[in-house]
């Protein structure tokens, strides 16, 4: 799971000032085995993207399906 979200939640919030926390969202995103998370106020997603596609492709082959 990838969550692109806000960030007060956390220490050193990159948006600064403007930060909300999203403890909802923090924790739907906690529970899933292999979760992803970014804030909305980074300037480039570019690296989290791309660090969150190195580790979808292990979790996919990794996947047993239920039943």
């Amino acid at each position: 799971m990838l969550g692109i979200v806000p960030d007060g939640d956390l220490p050193n919030p990159v948006c600064g000032a403007c930060a909300v926390p999203a403890p909802t969202l923090a924790e739907f995103l906690g529970g899933f085995t292999q979760p992803s998370r970014a804030s909305v106020c980074e300037p480039d997603d570019g690296s989290f993207l791309a660090e969150a596609v190195a580790r979808i492709d292990p979790a996919c082959d990794d996947f047993v399906p239920p039943g």
